[in-house]
């Protein structure tokens, strides 16, 4: 679920509020908790805070962002396309919960599990709405028990930490830094040894430095673990014609978001579902 209306309200402390879009009339009671008349208090503030005519065509503005990322999300059905754009929105504007709310749902359709954390950290950082609050505390913990109850990992923020060097081990690998790759690599299992892509890419990090046998054993351990591991099929075939000692080095290295893709084309797996392993 996205989060689709917004409105800007003011505090007396001067903080912003952005709230779902609920119709307000002039003598409503003011939502900063003056106990004023809306029409007394923060009205004018509003409406000098409004975008000028013109203002959503603007890319550089929060709102322009935020709808692009609803619209790319909602109607495309594209949630990693989404998340570049609500990433601007709160890059803009941090103080904007519901933009960081869509941002932890567009990375959690997405499999990026660490960023839909952050960004939903980030909304009780700064909702002063309890409702979305409440909203991303509840996705925080179905993320949590679904986690706890299919990995090893004994905490949420456990398995972020793992996830991150993960990343960082993947980024040494694309740099062609094969020595900190394997370190990394070797910290990610040594917490989570049932991680099959870490044994693929600890392979390619070991033919990078010419250890064949090291490779071959990585891409078996793969293999073991999952034995329709495609990327692992495939790169094993290639790596059985290099020779020990001789660094095999690929133009590049391709990011393949294999068990995203499994998980998208499983019958009966909806977007939702999808995204919560």
């Amino acid at each position: 679920m996205f989060v689709t209306g917004i409105r800007l309200t003011h505090h007396k402390d001067g903080r912003c509020r952005w709230n779902p879009m609920n119709k307000l009339g002039r003598n409503d009671p003011c939502p900063c908790g003056s106990g004023k008349k809306y029409k007394q208090c923060c009205l004018s503030r509003e409406q000098a805070a409004r975008p000028r005519a013109g203002a959503l065509e603007r890319p550089d503005y929060h709102l322009t962002n935020y709808a692009m990322g609803i619209y790319r999300a909602m109607v495309i059905k594209d949630p990693a396309g989404a998340i570049r754009f609500f990433e601007r929105a709160v890059k803009i504007l941090p103080p904007f919960p519901e933009a960081h709310f869509n941002l932890g749902n567009a990375a959690r359709q997405a499999f990026d599990i660490p960023k839909a954390v952050a960004a939903y950290r980030a909304v009780e950082r700064y909702a002063q709405d309890d409702g979305i609050a409440e909203m991303a505390r509840k996705e925080l913990e179905v993320l949590e028990k679904i986690l706890l109850n299919t990995t090893a990992f004994p905490t949420l923020d456990a398995y972020v930490a793992n996830a991150q060097l993960f990343d960082r081990a993947f980024q040494f690998l694309t740099d062609r830094q094969f020595e900190q790759a394997v370190e990394l690599f070797k910290r990610v299992l040594s917490e989570n040894p049932t991680h099959v892509q870490s044994y693929g890419n600890l392979a390619l990090a070991y033919a990078g430095l010419g250890r064949r046998s090291d490779a071959m054993a990585c891409f078996d351990r793969a293999l073991e673990l999952d034995s329709r591991y495609q990327p692992a099929l495939l790169n094993r075939r290639v790596m059985a014609q290099m020779r020990e000692g001789e660094p095999f080095i690929p133009e590049a290295v391709q990011e393949v978001q294999f068990y995203a893709e499994r998980l998208r084309n499983q019958p009966g797996r909806g977007g939702s579902d999808a995204a919560r392993i």
